[in-house]
């Protein structure tokens, strides 16, 4: 459901199982929008996003991976609460965004949190960023760009885990063209 110029989702039919994709006339993620969706898998933040509201995630406890655009600059609190499944979290911003209270109260800190590498040190010293104990580099493997491909139009490459992705504004595919989300 979202508002009359689909700009804000505010909520998710929280039925549906699996991974979930906002469309790119979303600018804002409302309060409360996806808690407590218990079957959904992983969400991909699409780069109109700006804004993360409080309790948006909290309790979506399949939720494996999250990937937040470079374009979001605000999470609200309690945000990714009880995400207790999250095994990595890949943010793209330069700079860490602001965080309300506890934004990922319960999550294991131990997990790879995927950061620009000239941004490492600013995670590590941002409130609750830096709690994450195993933050990485995002970067593209050697020999490949992060130009728009031919094959997927406009679109970023992340290596993670030892899989190179290809990510477009909705959807997620592997090197080999297969799309995962």
């Amino acid at each position: 459901m979202y508002n009359k110029e689909a700009t804000l989702l505010i909520q998710f039919p929280c039925g549906r199982q699996g991974a979930f994709s906002i469309p790119n006339s979303v600018d804002s993620i409302g309060y409360s929008a996806f808690s407590l969706c218990e079957s959904l898998t992983s969400i991909e933040i699409p780069n109109s996003v700006t804004s993360i509201g409080e309790f948006a995630f909290q309790a979506c406890t399949d939720l494996s991976s999250v990937h937040i655009p470079d374009s979001v600059t605000n999470i609200g609190e309690y945000a990714f609460a009880y995400c207790t499944a999250l095994d990595s979290i890949t943010c793209e911003a330069v700079n860490p965004p602001t965080l309300g209270n506890d934004v990922f109260y319960s999550v294991d800190k131990s997990i790879p949190l995927y950061v620009p590498s000239e941004s490492i040190l600013a995670y590590q010293n941002a409130d609750q960023w830096k709690d994450f104990t195993n933050i990485q580099a995002i970067h593209a493997p050697e020999g490949i760009e992060n130009n728009p491909s031919a094959m997927f139009g406009e679109s970023r490459k992340l290596l993670r885990d030892g899989n190179i992705y290809i990510i477009t504004d909705d959807n997620t595919h592997t090197l080999t063209g297969q799309k995962i989300r």
